[in-house]
């Protein structure tokens, strides 16, 4: 016997769902992307190229 697939118009069960939201609040934060790194200011640029030999 084959068993009956979901389609995408079908809503998750409740307890599907609370499975899905449970997982989500798991796994956050570590599902954020790191934030960007701002490049280094002109005084930063000019105290690092002073300590370069």
């Amino acid at each position: 016997m084959i068993a009956a697939q979901k389609t995408q118009n079908q809503k998750p069960t409740k307890d599907e769902q609370d499975e899905l939201d449970e997982a989500l609040e798991e796994s956050f934060p570590a599902s954020d992307p790191p934030a960007p790194a701002s490049p280094p200011t002109k005084s930063e640029e000019l105290e690092q190229d002073k300590k370069k030999p």
